[in-house]
């Protein structure tokens, strides 16, 4: 039986655009942290989440750790929902985590993920990414907050 640690997706972003052969930057940068609670059980660890919007793009997600394995094997699944307002080619959310202590210490980080790519305006975009980090099962039991960055 796989335990699962969910953590809600919250909110940081930065929008770049670009026009035609001229690259233009619009920036907006921050990080929001989530905080863990407990659900159900010891086991499972959620954030409510609210969603992520930055210039033309949303975002709608949670983060689930599996304990880790004797190897320190841990699986990562992100579940997404986005959605852009206005593109010229389309848009792309870059997703990257890390998981801090209650000293907020990093006790472990999941590099940059690239989401769906958006090319129409006002649709929603569902999608799921499974990939895997190591960690001890110490580091996971100490995870209290989550930041969440990202870039579209």
């Amino acid at each position: 039986m796989t335990t699962w640690k969910t953590i809600g997706a919250l909110s940081l972003a930065t929008v770049l655009a670009t026009a035609v052969g001229i690259p233009s930057a619009y920036a907006a940068t921050g990080t929001v942290f989530a905080d863990d609670q407990y659900f159900d059980s010891p086991q499972t660890q959620w954030s409510v989440v609210a969603p992520m919007r930055v210039g033309d793009c949303s975002m709608f997600g949670n983060l689930y750790l599996s304990r880790p394995d004797p190897t320190g094997f841990t699986k990562v699944r992100f579940v997404f929902t986005t959605s852009t307002s206005r593109t010229s080619k389309f848009d792309q959310w870059h997703s990257s985590w890390r998981f801090l202590d209650s000293a907020g210490g990093q006790v472990g980080a999941l590099d940059t993920i690239d989401g769906l790519r958006m090319p129409i305006v006002n649709h929603n975009y569902w999608g799921e990414i499974n990939t895997g980090i190591s960690m001890t099962p110490h580091q996971w039991a100490s995870i209290t907050r989550v930041a969440w960055t990202g870039e579209c």
